[in-house]
């Protein structure tokens, strides 16, 4: 288990990461029983490919800080956090050969999170590293974007409807450790109303 997997785990209830499956392209924890909550495994973390994706992924940097931004997809392959409520996007390496637990530990791809088009209210020209569908205005899903700037910090905000940043972080450890505590608590609201 490397940094960036034992800040999500630690951030998380023992309860969800306690039992990880482990695949070949990571791991998968947290079996999900209601396909209203997402995915058939609500936690996915993808250990760093042994490719070189770095021409790939840094069409996507825009003017962020190319060494935050590598920091970043070197340290995982994406991860996703109880459904789409935080992701990370990585590089979507296809095989013909995913079977069982393989399947399902597979990244957003970074031309579908990313794209070539950030959202139109972002406030930088910067590399989008995390996405959730985030609660907002009582209830409605939003989508909640993470962009690294050109000086490192990340900035996060609701960009498609605004350029004001809802919280800026320095570190890529503590916006990971934030990001995982504040998907955690969006499940278990999701839960509750369920029941």
């Amino acid at each position: 288990m490397n940094a960036f997997s034992s800040i999500i785990v630690s951030s998380l209830r023992d309860e969800y990461v306690s039992k990880p499956v482990r695949t070949r392209r990571g791991w998968i924890s947290l079996p999900n029983l209601r396909p209203e909550l997402g995915p058939p495994w609500l936690i996915a973390f993808n250990n760093p490919t042994d490719l070189d994706e770095e021409r790939y992924v840094s069409q996507f940097y825009r003017d962020a800080d190319p060494a935050t931004s590598r920091s970043l997809h070197r340290s995982c392959n994406g991860v996703r956090l109880f459904g789409t409520r935080f992701q990370i996007p990585g590089v979507n390496v296809l095989s013909s050969d995913d079977k069982g637990a393989d399947f399902f530990n597979k990244p957003v791809d970074f031309d579908v999170t990313c794209g070539l088009v950030l959202p139109k209210m972002s406030p930088t020209n910067g590399f989008v590293i995390g996405t959730s569908h985030a609660p907002q205005n009582h209830g409605r899903l939003s989508v909640l974007w993470d962009i690294v700037e050109p000086c490192g910090s990340i900035l996060t905000g609701f960009f498609d409807e605004t350029s004001e940043t809802e919280k800026t972080f320095e570190r890529l450890e503590d916006w990971l450790a934030f990001r995982a505590e504040q998907a955690q608590a969006w499940y278990e609201a999701d839960v509750a109303r369920m029941t």
